[in-house]
């Protein structure tokens, strides 16, 4: 498995809280074209984020899994579905949350994400 860069994670972070101006700008190359389509995708992994959100908001375990779940989701944006195949790829999930939940700042930002996303829901 590719090395997980904590710093990525955070900007990834901050650009889903960001509005889509800035987030473009905050994760994405320069050129134009890239721009564009990178937007698109940052779109989708936010889309695909509010989903499995919202499909678990109702679940006694939400707290506990909304942060794995949108810790899986940056991860498979990062690297791909190709990731799933890797044996380590849930273990390392839950390490990365566990460890980011540990750190006051990662801990509210990811948490802030989390609300943002299920808010902007209408889960």
């Amino acid at each position: 498995m590719n090395p997980i860069n904590p710093a990525r994670i955070s900007q990834i972070l901050s650009a889903l809280s960001s509005p889509s101006e800035r987030s473009a700008k905050t994760v994405q190359p320069s050129r134009t074209s890239e721009q564009s389509e990178n937007r698109r995708v940052l779109a989708k992994l936010r889309s695909r984020l509010e989903n499995r959100l919202s499909d678990l908001k109702d679940e006694p375990d939400y707290a506990a899994q909304a942060p794995v779940i949108a810790i899986q989701e940056m991860l498979l944006w990062e690297f791909g579905d190709r990731i799933l195949e890797n044996p380590e790829f849930e273990r390392v999930v839950h390490q990365v949350a566990a460890t980011l939940l540990q750190d006051e700042r990662m801990a509210t930002a990811l948490h802030k994400l989390i609300n943002k996303v299920t808010t902007s829901s209408g889960a």
